[in-house]
């Protein structure tokens, strides 16, 4: 296994000789063995090192292994890291349901069984890369988010000034529904801000000059009853001042499987400049 592979493992005991078995059970995992032999010790471990699992001896002299474990669990980083008390004296149900209100994940009683402590302490490991993997994931997902939130800004950006240069806009008329969706350059075109009126397409009609509004609403009925994929008409509409306006409209209608027309997308310039 690689070294930057290898994760942590931090044995706190009080007992060199109890930290050397700990060390010879746990070889065999490859991963760093750190140890420290006071709370004290651990504490100033932990400022500067990322620990997967600790390894902590309950009665310690001075910071015994409960009073570490509350310490440790009041730091942000270490809220979740698992912790597992070695005790040579029995646990009491009242000593277990206090170890768990600390944050103990598990108990290991001495003399302590090689294959048990290595099996529980090889769990946890797992569970610790795990997590760490998908904190990674989650990292990367925020950036791809981040970055296509971004792209997604700068293409919204070029539309708007590409819309504004050709004095036109887009529309997008859900034909089942009867909205009709407007980009803020087609608006300019009537005079009316976008939130002044009902986004359907009689208000549009209503706009549309006497003279131009039966060729242009029997163009699109046959467009939209045929299997012309297009149009292309230019008509005037009135603008909110009351002039009125030679616009270019071209548009591409969306039909289903059946080949009914679903939508009508298009853009409308101002010819009349």
């Amino acid at each position: 296994m690689n070294e930057k592979d290898k994760v942590n493992i931090l044995m706190v005991d009080d007992q060199t000789g109890k930290l050397l078995t700990y060390e010879t059970i746990l070889s065999g995992l490859e991963e760093n063995l750190i140890r420290a032999s006071s709370g004290k010790e651990a504490l100033e471990h932990l400022l500067k090192t990322d620990v997967a699992v600790l390894l902590v001896d309950v009665s310690m002299p001075g910071l015994d292994g409960f009073e570490l474990a509350g310490m440790i669990r009041e730091h942000p980083r270490y809220k979740k890291t698992a912790i597992i008390f070695v005790s040579a004296v029995h646990f009491t149900e009242v000593d277990r349901l206090k170890g768990y209100e600390l944050g103990a994940v598990d108990y290991v009683s001495v003399p302590v069984i090689p294959e048990i402590l290595r099996a529980k302490v090889s769990v946890f490991i797992d569970l610790y890369r795990k997590k760490q993997q998908l904190e990674q994931l989650n990292r990367e997902l925020e950036l791809r988010v981040a970055e296509r939130t971004a792209a997604l800004r700068a293409s919204e950006e070029r539309f708007r000034l590409a819309t504004e240069a050709m004095r036109g806009g887009l529309y997008d008329w859900d034909i089942e529904t009867n909205r009709l969706w407007r980009s803020a350059g087609l608006v300019a075109i009537f005079g009316y801000p976008a939130d002044d009126h009902e986004p359907h397409l009689q208000w549009w009609l209503d706009r549309v000059h006497p003279d131009d509004l039966t060729g242009m609403s029997e163009g699109m009925r046959n467009v939209l009853e045929s299997s012309l994929p297009a149009f292309d008409t230019e008509y005037r509409v009135q603008h909110r001042e009351g002039q009125w306006v030679w616009v270019w409209d071209r548009g591409r209608v969306v039909r289903d499987k059946a080949g009914r027309a679903r939508r009508v997308v298009g853009h409308i310039i101002d010819v009349s400049m």
